[in-house]
């Protein structure tokens, strides 16, 4: 039974720079055999030098990949404390002035707009079934309730619930950051 992480190391790190380096050795003996060894040991550091180059795009196209994939965690992480920040100032109190319920209301809309958006950046950068599915739970509830009846009485367990499911989704996210660290 293979290892994943064997497997993955052998796909994208190991197997590549060893095809590579033995490639630019067997052109460099070849060269060398056929020309003077002076060429030979020129093409050979210039194709070295090609190989370099080449490793080190890889490498760095791989952390952008890794940056790219902690911004995203980062964003859900900050867009779900945003929610659960929202959901907690309508349990204080309702909307007294035309003031308070515009900015409800816009908040809210930034809210939900901001969640599909990150939905469509995590089936793009495919972080699991599990936070997409938590993430889809969340944006559900903005569709059910408009912004007007969430911050009534009556739906205190409807609160209380996307408030559940807004932790979840933050769990997720730590638990996806800290498997990537490791």
């Amino acid at each position: 039974m293979k290892k994943k992480w064997l497997t993955k190391i052998w796909r994208h790190s190991i197997r590549v720079p060893i095809f590579l380096g033995a490639t630019v050795m067997f052109l460099g003996l070849v060269i060398i055999y056929l020309n003077d060894k002076w060429v030979g040991i020129s093409a050979m550091a210039t194709l070295l030098l090609a190989l370099g180059a080449f490793l080190a795009i890889q490498q760095t196209l791989d952390i952008r990949k890794s940056e790219k994939r902690e911004r995203l965690l980062n964003e859900i992480i900050e867009w779900a404390t945003k929610v659960r920040k929202y959901i907690n100032s309508l349990d204080i109190g309702g909307f007294n002035s035309e003031r308070e319920r515009s900015q409800a209301k816009w908040e809210y809309s930034t809210l939900k707009f901001g969640g599909k958006n990150i939905i469509i950046s995590v089936e793009k950068e495919t972080l699991g079934n599990t936070i997409l599915g938590n993430l889809h739970k969340a944006t559900k509830f903005f569709n059910d309730i408009s912004w007007n009846s969430l911050g009534g009485s009556e739906n205190k367990e409807t609160r209380k619930s996307f408030d559940e499911v807004c932790e979840n989704v933050i769990e997720e996210a730590i638990k996806i950051k800290t498997k990537d660290i490791s």
